[in-house]
């Protein structure tokens, strides 16, 4: 890519061949990964790391050795395939400790389509705790207690 001060960014799968690059860009993670999930893990700032190498500025290998170890997770929504035609129990969550963020890209008479691919997500929720455990178990209790209810479109 021609990179030689910068951020880049990569994906790789492992499959029984071994790892696969699927995905190398000149950017920062999305998703709420570089804004939220890394600095909620080890209070690492990337996006201020980013910003000070497009301005040239020197970035110390201290701003990027973490600083805690905590637990952090995404999990999205996906609703049954359909019209939406309410959501419920989200506000139950919006305020929980742990939770650090819970969104929806989904409203009410909005259209679910089957999930082929990432971008059918209704909605996600961010999850904190001492330990990845404790995280998983958080998240996993908004996105089994919220109903995203449809009906067939």
């Amino acid at each position: 890519m021609g990179i030689t001060t910068g951020i880049g960014k990569g994906d790789i799968v492992l499959t029984s061949d071994g790892p696969k690059v699927i995905e190398m860009a000149p950017r920062l993670s999305g998703g709420w990964f570089c804004t939220d999930q890394i600095p909620l893990a080890t209070r690492v700032d990337l996006v201020e790391v980013a910003i000070k190498l497009a301005l040239g500025q020197a970035v110390s290998p201290s701003e990027l050795i973490p600083k805690q170890r905590q637990g952090v997770v995404i999990r999205y929504f996906f609703p049954t395939p359909g019209r939406v035609v309410g959501i419920k129990q989200a506000e139950l969550w919006s305020a929980a400790p742990g939770i650090h963020r819970m969104g929806f890209f989904v409203h009410p008479n909005d259209r679910v389509e089957s999930v082929t691919n990432h971008t059918p997500r209704a909605g996600f929720v961010i999850a904190t705790s001492e330990t990845r455990a404790e995280a998983i178990e958080r998240a996993d209790q908004v996105v089994n207690s919220i109903q995203i209810d449809t009906v067939p479109a």
